[in-house]
């Protein structure tokens, strides 16, 4: 607006260490209230299928306690080329893959609890990552297994294995970040 066009001349004019007039853009564009809102309205694209997750000896068994140990992989800004936390999330990907990596090397007999690790995308918007896959655990429906029953055609799922999490076994949530 011409308003803030003025604003604008008037801090350049004043040459002051920090300007007088400023403006802090807060809301996302496009703002709404959750995820289904705003697909619902068509104003954000659907963010899906870059999350993943695991277990760490390679199986979740429904009746055992779990520590879930996650790490968010996405970060956001108005601005793109002003992408401060970045690091921050890479920083706790990196730190969970560590453990990992640190912890496979143990006896699989050591541990009292199983550990089940989950890299999220989409965190920043709304907690879309975690979310899906808290929904996923309790309500996933397939429709069409494959001939084998080894993953779903429809919805397409390569692995079903998530289905064994319990979230009322869930005892410990651990999340890397910077």
């Amino acid at each position: 607006s011409n308003t803030v066009f003025q604003w604008a001349l008037e801090n350049k004019r004043n040459s002051l260490s920090y300007p007088r007039w400023a403006a802090e853009l807060t809301l996302f564009m496009h703002a709404t209230h959750n995820s289904p809102i705003c697909l619902r309205r068509g104003t954000c694209e659907p963010l899906g299928g870059h999350s993943v997750w695991g277990s760490l000896f390679g199986e979740v068994d429904p009746s055992k306690e779990t520590v879930l140990a996650i790490a968010s992989m996405d970060s956001n800004s108005f601005f793109q080329k002003t992408s401060i936390g970045a690091e921050s999330d890479m920083s706790g990907t990196v730190a969970l893959l560590g453990a990992i990596e640190a912890l496979s090397k143990q006896n699989k007999d050591n541990f009292i609890r199983q550990v089940v690790y989950s890299f999220f995308n989409g965190e920043s918007w709304g907690y879309l990552g975690s979310s899906r896959l808290v929904h996923d655990i309790k309500n996933f429906k397939c429709n069409k297994l494959s001939k084998d029953g080894s993953y779903c055609i429809s919805p397409f799922i390569s692995d079903l294995a998530f289905q064994n999490i319990t979230l009322e076994k869930v005892t410990a949530l651990l999340e890397t970040k910077q």
